[in-house]
């Protein structure tokens, strides 16, 4: 495709112009430009997110494995209290994960500007997010018998649901 004198994108096949129109988002309130860094790292973020949680939350598959599982459910502990404590353990990763990317995104892209109520709104939702992310790693891995089948069937389960989510 060529664009035309008036900016506007020419099809070279058909010979006729189409009326695109490159628009940058803005600010509903404001009319301020906004963030695409802020985009795409919410985007790419999430994905990463999920990505890192379900391979913390295989470790369930090695300690299975390893004959770890049997013994510590042998012990007072049970079932509930292992998935609540991995759960939770994997949630913090995840939310330590999510926290380095920001202050990534903030000083290499300059993500920003971070006042008082993004930044207590970006704690908020990565709090719920890595939750979230923690617990869905741990159903697939749930549902799996072994890291490598957990691997390819968390690899298409994600990109499919990203691709679908705008990722």
């Amino acid at each position: 495709q060529e664009a035309g004198n008036d900016g506007k994108t020419q099809s070279p096949e058909a010979g006729m112009m189409l009326p695109v129109e490159l628009v940058h988002p803005q600010d509903e309130k404001t009319k301020e430009p906004r963030s695409l860094v802020a985009f795409y790292m919410a985007g790419i973020g999430v994905m990463f997110l999920l990505f890192s949680t379900t391979g913390a939350a295989g470790s369930l598959l090695d300690d299975e494995e390893a004959g770890i599982l049997d013994r510590i459910l042998c012990t007072p502990m049970g079932m509930g209290k292992l998935l609540v404590a991995n759960w939770l353990w994997v949630s913090i990763l995840g939310m330590i994960s999510m926290v380095v990317l920001m202050l990534f995104a903030t000083f290499a892209f300059g993500l920003g500007p971070w006042t008082g109520a993004r930044a207590v709104a970006a704690i908020v939702i990565t709090i719920f997010t890595a939750s979230a992310a923690s617990g869905f790693g741990m159903l697939l891995a749930s549902l799996c018998r072994t890291r490598a089948q957990l691997g390819g069937i968390s690899t298409i389960v994600i990109l499919v649901m990203s691709a679908l989510g705008g990722s």
